[in-house]
């Protein structure tokens, strides 16, 4: 039964990658691109033989794997959309511990427990999470922008970057930096829009 649905997720996945149209989104003046390709093709099928193993099938799991690599969130306006709260964690099958590294503002600043901060590098994650939050200024209608990276055993393995605008769509793209990992991402709001990313590991155990 879990080997046809993962060539049932496989061949859905194949399809809809064939089919993607991911545009440019600009930040710190480059571009950043998400194209698809043989090795986003694999994340996106491993990523869904994963929700197979794990008994975590459901449309909006399915569809974090086809589509957290870039996607816009359309949500209700207003001063909300100054915070952005991030939540990072290891999935299953990742026991190695985890750092934030390279992290940046566009727009806005840091927050870590309530204290303003200059970036959020070095806080530590495992099946516990990393919980920061970004800050836009009142009154700046580009709201919160900002990106920062993933590093597992002192490597990087992905890329977060999000945008939370006063008057426009959010956006969150996750650029994978290792194809032994995925990272996949959800949002919510509890209160304010929060991303929370999940990495996995994608290695085969020895």
């Amino acid at each position: 039964m879990k080997t046809t649905s993962v060539i049932r997720f496989a061949a859905l996945a194949a399809v809809l990658l064939a089919s993607a149209n991911v545009d440019a989104w600009k930040i710190d003046d480059f571009d950043l691109k998400e194209r698809p390709s043989p090795k986003n093709a694999l994340n996106i099928v491993m990523c869904l033989v994963n929700l197979v193993l794990t008994g975590n099938i459901s449309m909006t799991s399915i569809l974090s794997c086809i589509t957290s690599r870039s996607r816009a969130i359309t949500y209700a306006k207003g001063d909300w959309n100054y915070y952005v709260d991030l939540v990072v964690q290891n999935g299953e099958f990742l026991s190695e511990k985890g750092t934030i590294a390279g992290s940046h503002m566009k727009y806005g600043k840091w927050q870590k427990d309530g204290a303003d901060v200059p970036n959020v590098d070095n806080i530590e994650f495992n099946k516990q999470p990393a919980k920061f939050r970004a800050v836009g200024q009142e009154g700046n209608i580009n709201g919160v922008a900002g990106y920062f990276e993933i590093h597992e055993e002192g490597a990087p393995i992905a890329k977060v970057l999000f945008e939370s605008p006063l008057d426009g769509d959010a956006r969150v793209i996750i650029r994978q930096l290792n194809t032994d990992y995925l990272c996949t991402d959800s949002w919510y709001y509890n209160p304010y829009f929060t991303i929370d990313v999940s990495c996995y590991s994608l290695k085969v155990p020895q």
